[in-house]
């Protein structure tokens, strides 16, 4: 298992299909448990909590890391429509 400490600065490579969400966040660790932490967004100031089984999938330590898997997976995004047959 890695080491996650408190203050470490992290990249999570958000994604999330469902909603067209692609995006590297910039995340500080505020508080380890044992199975989870808790990373800070640099900029939204948004927390979020984050299993231990993320890491290396898609929390890393560098930006690029982050950034590659989320060209990856924009490869298969869903594209969304607008139906306005019912208006």
């Amino acid at each position: 298992m890695r080491t996650i400490t408190i203050g470490q600065r992290i990249f999570w490579a958000r994604i999330h299909h469902n909603t067209g969400i692609y995006e590297v966040c910039e995340l500080t660790v505020r508080t380890v448990y044992p199975d989870t932490f808790v990373g800070v967004d640099k900029d939204s100031k948004q927390a979020y909590i984050i299993n231990y089984d993320e890491c290396d999938k898609t929390i890393f330590d560098t930006r690029g890391d982050a950034l590659e898997v989320v060209k990856e997976a924009e490869k298969y995004k869903k594209e969304f429509t607008i139906d306005k047959s019912e208006e």
